[in-house]
């Protein structure tokens, strides 16, 4: 009776404990999934506006610190009540994905966690949590968007009296059990910066903007994002399964060819390639019931940096495959664009940087260019459509 009434008591304590931080427990036996989309690691938020409600971001990512005379490589969240009113408040992960180290990192990062994602399109992904209070999971388990991570902590009181949670997104897989340094001295170490992302706008541009549950012939979406999102960033599920968008058109799930109504006329959209234009609707053909189709809101600005790259490369023979670990970015290199370029295999062993640059204003106005060793010239600048 004594044993009964006490599992009775737990399950309730730890249910109603679960509620009242508004964070769901994770699974760490659960089969890992793909990091489909991504959310805001705080809690409360606005997951419809997609930003933050209960918090505020006091330090801004690559924000220049007067007092380490460096530039910020993540976000600092501090509750909205300032100080440490946060401190103990859940942390949540980010997306689906895999803990790779769980330890302390010192006198200015205290506790920290570093988590893996897996995209559908297969680009790298960390979330780094750091002067956490408090860590409740372990290296080697599987956790689930939003569910409870940590708890936000001073740094073991390095910044007693404003708690707040360090949060970087990392694209350089090498860094899955290092903290790193939290700053870089100079926003010219581009092959640094390189390895980061802003966290906010990616989760902003990786946080699902609609589903839709197709059934068997023709089905329609519509993009209501501000700006376009691309479809290699989409997903497919069917069954339980998840498809890239290719994948999906591989397996005869969906009809390659999608239609759009333009001033009067019908033109076609290859849904493999193209990107969905904000404010417009799509017509897609589906082979099957129980299809989902799900549309992220916007690029992510270096996701489609590579993409653009890729795709210029790909109209000229010449270049082969892009060399890993080189892509950089530049973001003081103009004040009203932003620079980035990797490198490609070129014909006769040669190696050839391509660079795309994003206007700051607009991030729909993209040009690309590359130095033709063999013309001795520069080819560009060209506009991406």
């Amino acid at each position: 009776m004594r044993k009964s009434l006490f599992t009775v008591v737990t399950l309730v304590l730890v249910f109603s404990w679960g509620r009242v931080h508004g964070a769901s427990l994770c699974a760490p036996n659960q089969p890992l999934a793909v990091a489909d989309s991504f959310a805001f690691p705080v809690d409360p938020v606005d997951q419809t506006r997609k930003n933050l409600s209960g918090y505020y971001d006091a330090q801004k990512f690559l924000e220049y610190n007067s007092q380490f005379q460096k530039y910020h490589t993540g976000e600092d969240w501090n509750g909205n009540g300032g100080d440490s009113s946060d401190y103990g408040k859940p942390v949540l992960a980010v997306a689906n994905g895999t803990v790779t180290f769980v330890g302390n990192a010192g006198l200015t990062w205290g506790k920290v966690l570093i988590v893996r994602h897996d995209l559908p399109d297969g680009f790298p992904m960390n979330s780094l949590y750091g002067h956490l209070s408090r860590i409740l999971v372990k290296e080697g388990d599987h956790v689930q968007k939003g569910c409870q991570v940590g708890e936000i902590g001073d740094a073991d009181h390095y910044y007693a009296g404003i708690a707040h949670l360090h949060l970087e997104l990392r694209v350089d897989r090498s860094m899955e059990r290092d903290a790193g340094h939290g700053y870089v001295a100079s926003l010219g170490e581009t092959a640094t910066i390189a390895n980061y992302t802003d966290p906010t706008r990616f989760i902003q541009s990786h946080s699902v903007s609609s589903v839709s549950s197709f059934t068997q012939g023709w089905n329609y979406i519509t993009h209501n994002f501000t700006y376009a999102a691309a479809s290699n960033l989409a997903w497919v599920d069917f069954r339980g399964t998840k498809y890239s968008v290719a994948e999906a058109v591989n397996a005869n799930l969906i009809y390659y060819l999608a239609y759009q109504w333009v001033n009067g006329a019908w033109r076609t959209f290859d849904i493999r390639t193209g990107t969905f234009n904000p404010r417009e609707t799509y017509w897609i053909y589906n082979f099957s019931n129980a299809v989902a189709f799900a549309l992220y809101g916007q690029y992510d600005l270096d996701q489609q940096g590579l993409q653009d790259m890729s795709t210029r490369a790909a109209k000229d023979s010449r270049f082969g495959s892009s060399i890993t670990g080189t892509f950089r970015k530049y973001l003081d290199w103009d004040p009203n664009w932003v620079l980035r370029s990797i490198d490609f295999s070129f014909s006769w062993w040669r190696v050839v940087t391509m660079y795309q640059a994003t206007s700051k204003d607009d991030p729909s106005v993209r040009l690309t260019i590359f130095w033709d060793p063999t013309a001795g010239q520069w080819i560009g600048w060209d506009q991406v459509w």
